[in-house]
C-alpha cells in the first residue's frame, strides 16, 4: 500500500505517463540508423555478389546486378592473386 492511499479506494495510475513508441523523434532516430546500417553493409554486398561473378560479369554487367551463372572460380583465384601481389 502506498503512503496517502484510502484501503478500498481506487487510486489510479501514478508517474509520468509512457511514451508513444511511434514519437517523431523516434521514427526519425531509426530511420537514421537503418540508413546507416545500410550504408556501412552495402560493401559487404557488393563484395560477396562480385565474388558469384566471372571475370566478363563483373567488367560488363552492373555493380547491383546478381549473377547470371554463379561460380565459385574467382573465389578460387582470389589467394594466388593476393600472393603475386605481394599481399600474405
Amino acid at each position: 500500500m502506498t503512503a496517502g492511499a484510502v484501503p478500498g479506494k481506487f487510486v489510479g495510475p501514478q508517474g509520468p505517463r509512457p511514451r508513444r513508441w511511434w514519437a517523431p523523434s523516434r521514427v526519425f532516430i531509426y530511420g537514421v540508423l537503418i540508413l546507416m546500417a545500410l550504408f556501412y553493409l552495402f560493401p559487404l554486398y557488393v563484395v560477396i555478389v562480385t565474388s558469384f561473378k566471372d571475370q566478363k560479369e563483373v567488367m560488363f554487367s552492373g555493380i547491383f546486378a546478381l549473377p547470371a551463372r554463379p561460380t565459385v572460380r574467382m573465389s578460387s583465384l582470389a589467394p594466388r592473386a593476393a600472393s603475386m601481389t605481394g599481399c600474405e
